[in-house]
């Protein structure tokens, strides 16, 4: 149970750390179970144990009927939703629309 419980505690850092495009986010989830996200008060809870974060419950949604194979627009949001492979995970990364664009405005100009 310690090994398991180290590795566990090794991928939450490693989700809580990576920042799609700079600016993003990304939560691990098992089912409707948090194992990984930015905000460490999820870490190891419920999604419906957050009524109040309408992002969340919106991506939980998706991620409860299976995924999605596209990169999806939610709240202003682009949303990424990647199966781990060999588990019943899944990835899920995000970024504001406004920081992809202004990049891709920046080098429009």
């Amino acid at each position: 149970m310690l090994a398991s419980d180290i590795y566990l505690a090794s991928i939450s850092q490693d989700v809580a750390g990576y920042k799609p495009a700079e600016f993003g986010s990304a939560i691990l989830f098992d089912g409707s179970q948090i194992i990984a996200a930015e905000n460490t008060e999820y870490v190891g809870t419920d999604v419906s144990e957050h009524p109040e974060d309408a992002l969340l419950q919106k991506i939980s949604q998706v991620v409860l009927s299976g995924g999605s194979v596209e990169v999806r627009e939610i709240d202003g949001r682009y949303v990424s939703f990647d199966p781990v492979n060999g588990t019943t995970w899944t990835m899920v990364s995000y970024v504001k629309r406004g920081d992809i664009l202004a990049a891709l405005n920046r080098f429009i100009l």
